[in-house]
């Protein structure tokens, strides 16, 4: 399973939401970690 259905199962199925919303931040931030170094990179090879 993959962590977007999981963090909606925590949630919202056996209404676990505090665990679910913790889940949430650290996927947003691995995501803006990602989206960070993604932009970092691929403004540098324009230059």
């Amino acid at each position: 399973m993959t962590i977007v259905p999981f963090l909606y199962r925590m949630g919202f199925e056996f209404f676990k939401m505090g665990e679910a919303s913790a889940i949430a931040y650290i996927l947003f931030l691995f995501l803006f970690l990602l989206t960070y170094l993604n932009l970092k990179f691929v403004t540098r090879r324009n230059q």
